[in-house]
């Protein structure tokens, strides 16, 4: 209870310095132990040098009065543990860190006259003090492994973890941790939290080459870590180092090289015993991929501006599908399914970090991660996507179109090291993804459907066909919220981790705020000076010809000719993020560890003009956890844990449920000019509707959270082979 009583004042004035930032994942571990004579006895004033590839220089520690001694902010890596003491033999053991893991190395010295030199052996693999489930996969294991080109394919392989039918934009994975939705994960890349901003799921993709080690978080994590209900992807980008090294790599992909295609038709249409995936993200919606090859060459390289001091690493990856097409799965009685439409795409993957030792136990390291890519012809009937539109034409004008996904994220991150008793960690980030779809070339017309009817007269008008008789001109009308939209994240964050004793406490705060701009319009260049953006209905069912216009009007008054003029709907609203938390890891005994924290979390959802729409408040998120070393040696552990986990909430809410749209239809015999005509039978006047969105929100609106409680063991077999 001393130790306590002295331990939260610090945290006190730490929280004080320590600015709002956002949920930042560890990017590095923690090697300690104790180090014993021959009758287990503790040794203090031993000298600990730690060296190791991923180490800019050597770094030593002295052991305490109880024989302790520890490291922190060791980047995930090999590395050799040497203790030596005058009297005694010197002892070295390898040691293995990983993604926010301690590795415990205790050693055991003997009594020597000569410095002879005794390898013992590797440190356990098992994390004693973390009740946190899930697993790591170095950049090695990864390689080996028949894994596909996105660094989240890794995590199928642990257990707990599928795939639902989340959206993927084509190119993420839908991830279900243990029963989960794929979009109530947190994805998180050197530090930075790449999460989707409008929909929650996998928000970047990157290949193995740029990937140092992935973790997965399943279960079981501290109060750190907050504002998801699934797992945590944490994932950490290569480094350069004190040699240098590189790589070239090169993949080929066609049909001929993969399984037979599952094709299914679109919704409603399936055949008699046909399975289908019905509208999901895996669905093709009517549309598929009729040609397809796929080369993907890159290389990385790494290496020092300044030995010890100064690290780099870049990488690059380009993708290209040079003879894509997609085709109808059913012939229509305009489009055979045996026509081919072009669905060209490249990727250009970056990758860069620059790693800086400015002084012993000061670091600065700054990354880079970039993930364009681009789709265009078919872009729009792309059956990969979640919103596929089906090609009723064979006119370029209606399906031409180019789709942009993925944008650049950069983070900035200081550790500083007071002495083996305290880390300060602060970091800066942002994050971007985009999700737009454009009409391209002859796609940026207007659009023209035909519903003219035979026999209609004023008093008896004939009846619309269902469907339109033919589609002409652009391609139409593109929505923001689900295909034209890109969001911004900005991110800062700062931490405090202080040991005293047998204590280990952390403390932090975090604050996120997150923009998406979703933009809805029609595709159309006027012609003769007219406005475009627009969508135009032919019909004649009282036996006249006319036009119907609709468009995005900028008001809603039909008498005003202001309001007739055709605007794109632009809307941008941001959600903000605060929280802050603090625990305590306390080593009752060397094999009986108590971990206990509180998170504390706020949301604030913004409309679209930047005000308030609601806000979940007193997001307590009490963290407990227990766990028992039988042997006190580092091989196994039984643990329990009992938490409760909020959510944060994508901006898909905000931009439909917190927007402003106007609609307007106006009837005339013009083709392109939007005035209101008064002369067209039974459509005399001009229709207006919309506005601003005010969905009602019940006060004291409690965020989504789960409560979870787990239980489990981990027992090393040999040092590559656990159970749990």
């Amino acid at each position: 209870m001393r130790n306590r009583s002295r331990i939260f004042p610090i945290l006190a004035v730490c929280l004080l310095l320590v600015m709002p930032a956002a949920l930042v994942a560890q990017t590095t571990g923690t090697i300690e132990g104790t180090i014993t004579d021959q009758s287990g006895a503790a040794l203090p004033g031993v000298t600990v040098d730690l060296a190791g590839a991923s180490l800019q220089g050597a770094r030593s520690a002295v052991t305490s009065a109880d024989g302790r001694y520890r490291f922190l902010s060791v980047a995930p890596g090999v590395y050799t543990v040497t203790a030596t003491l005058s009297g005694f033999g010197r002892v070295q053991k390898k040691a293995t860190v990983t993604l926010d893991a301690t590795v415990t190395a205790s050693l055991q010295l003997n009594l020597s006259t000569t410095a002879e030199i005794t390898v013992t052996g590797e440190a356990p693999l098992i994390d004693t003090s973390s009740t946190t489930g899930g697993s790591n996969y170095s950049a090695k294991v990864i390689s080996q492994l028949p894994v596909s080109r996105n660094y989240t394919d890794i995590v199928k392989s642990n257990p707990g973890v599928n795939e639902d039918r989340g959206e993927t934009q084509g190119r993420a994975n839908a991830l279900s941790i243990y029963g989960a939705t794929s979009v109530e994960n947190q994805y998180i890349i050197d530090g930075v939290n790449t999460t989707n901003v409008i929909k929650g799921f996998q928000g970047k993709a990157l290949n193995g080459e740029f990937i140092q080690e992935v973790e997965v978080k399943t279960g079981g994590y501290q109060a750190e870590y907050g504002r998801a209900l699934g797992g945590v992807v944490n994932v950490i980008t290569k480094s350069g180092g004190n040699e240098f090294h590189g790589d070239a790599f090169a993949y080929y992909d066609s049909f001929g090289t993969r399984a037979k295609q599952d094709l299914c038709p679109a919704a409603g249409t399936a055949p008699a015993n046909t399975t289908c995936n019905g509208t999901g993200p895996d669905s093709l919606v009517g549309m598929r991929i009729a040609d397809y090859q796929k080369w993907d060459s890159g290389f990385d390289v790494g290496g020092y501006a300044w030995k010890d001091r100064v690290w780099f690493f870049i990488a690059y990856d380009r993708v290209t599908y040079p003879n894509q097409a997609v085709a109808r799965y059913a012939s229509s009685t305009v489009v055979d399914n045996n026509t081919e439409f072009p669905l060209n795409q490249w990727d250009n993957l970056y990758s860069g970090k620059l790693t800086f030792n400015i002084a012993q136990g000061t670091t600065l390291t700054g990354s880079y991660f970039s993930d364009p890519s681009v789709i265009d012809g078919a872009a729009g009937s792309d059956p990969r996507q979640s919103r596929v539109r089906l090609i009723t034409s064979e006119a370029a004008r209606t399906w031409e179109s180019r789709r942009d996904i993925g944008g650049q994220d950069w983070g900035v991150r200081l550790n500083q090291l007071i002495g083996s008793v305290g880390l300060v960690q602060l970091q800066a980030a942002q994050h971007k993804d985009r999700y737009q779809l454009k009409p391209s070339g002859a796609g940026s017309g207007i659009r023209y459907d035909n519903f003219e009817c035979p026999g209609g007269t004023p008093d008896n008008p004939c009846d619309q066909p269902a469907g339109a008789n033919s589609t002409t001109g652009g391609f139409g009308q593109i929505f923001g919220p689900t295909v034209n939209n890109f969001s911004k994240r900005m991110m800062y964050k700062g931490d405090f981790t202080f040991y005293l004793g047998n204590n280990e406490v952390k403390a932090g705060a975090d604050y996120q705020k997150g923009t998406t701009n979703a933009i809805t319009f029609y595709t159309g260049i006027g012609e003769g000076g007219y406005p475009g953006g627009q969508q135009v209905t032919i019909a004649n069912e009282y036996g006249q010809q006319y036009y119907q216009h609709n468009f995005f009007a900028p008001c809603a008054n039909r008498d005003d000719p202001a309001c007739s003029t055709p605007i794109n709907n632009i809307i941008a609203p941001s959600s903000k993020d605060l929280g802050w938390y603090i625990q305590d890891s306390f080593k009752v005994t060397p094999s009986f560890t108590i971990n206990a924290g509180v998170r504390w979390d706020k949301e604030d959802v913004n409309d679209y003009t930047g005000a308030t729409a609601f806000s979940t408040t007193n997001e307590w998120q009490p963290r407990i956890g227990v766990i028992w070393d039988p042997k006190a040696n580092g091989q196994m552990k039984i643990y329990a844990f009992y938490g409760r986990f909020y959510y944060s909430l994508p901006t898909d809410l905000n931009v439909r449920a917190y927007g402003a749209q106007t609609g307007g239809t106006t009837y005339n015999f013009d083709p392109v000019n939007t005035t209101q005509d008064p002369t067209v039978i039974g459509h005399e006047t001009a229709f207006f509707q919309g506005g601003a969105f005010t969905e009602p929100v019940q006060p004291n609106l409690k965020g989504i959270y789960q409560d979870e409680v787990s239980a489990g063991f981990d027992m090393l077999l040999d040092p590559s082979f656990s159970v749990g």
